[in-house]
């Protein structure tokens, strides 16, 4: 799976968005995840993390961008295949800034100044693709 990730120069009053893409395999996590604005997540992340150590049942890739900044593309494995793939942002404005992607699709992430949208990608280009685990 393929993350193209780009930022505005004003992002989140020019303050950097920490996001995170979460691999989920267990029914009852997603079922909570589904429903979980990204202020939670990003409180109770490492409890969740102690709660669901294997690998088997959640991945964490985290990230954190300034505004403006060019990201390079990253590819991030899907060994095991999760059931359901969710990325937040951490975000001071107001909303959920939560998203399910398609599994197992690249997309591309657009953080804007106070939230951001996601849009699907045809391919992912495999050079300048760096692994999302690094």
């Amino acid at each position: 799976m393929c993350v193209r990730t780009d930022i505005t120069s004003e992002a989140n009053t020019n303050q950097p968005v920490a996001v995170d893409v979460v691999l989920a395999r267990d029914k009852d996590l997603i079922k909570t995840l589904m429903k979980m604005p990204a202020a939670d997540w990003f409180k109770s992340r490492e409890q969740f993390a102690r709660d669901y150590p294997s690998p088997k049942d959640l991945i964490i890739i985290h990230r954190e961008w300034v505004p403006g900044e060019p990201i390079p593309c990253q590819s991030i494995p899907l060994d095991p295949k999760p059931k359901a793939t969710f990325l937040f942002a951490n975000y001071f404005s107001k909303g959920d800034h939560r998203a399910r992607l398609p599994n197992g699709k690249s997309v591309a992430v657009h953080l804007g100044d106070e939230d951001f949208t996601l849009e699907p990608l045809k391919e992912c280009p495999k050079e300048g693709c760096r692994l999302g685990s690094q």
